[in-house]
């Protein structure tokens, strides 16, 4: 897997969002990127897909008793072991 290609992706796949959702019906403009990172995990999974990188593992998480979660991508190995993550709103969280 050509790592360097994926996070090129990734790097294209929001402009990209933000220039076909005017409206900002992909992404929450207000308060980007909060409640943007299951669109963004989707479109990227979507194109990294498309341009030959496999089909990565959605993951979405929650802290038990809490209403909001968040959502990423994983590629794992053929044991299941998560090999590269992507998540492009990660910066929301205080602590990462």
């Amino acid at each position: 897997m050509n790592f360097d290609a994926v996070r090129s992706t990734v790097d294209d796949v929001i402009p990209a969002m933000w220039d076909t959702s005017p409206r900002g019906r992909l992404l929450v403009r207000e308060g980007w990127p909060a409640a943007s990172c299951e669109n963004v995990a989707v479109a990227v999974a979507a194109i990294l897909e498309d341009r030959g990188f496999g089909q990565w593992t959605f993951v979405v998480s929650s802290r038990p008793g809490e209403d909001n979660s968040h959502a990423w991508l994983e590629w794992r190995d053929s044991t299941g072991n998560v090999v590269f993550s992507i998540d492009p709103t990660l910066h929301q969280l205080d602590r990462w």
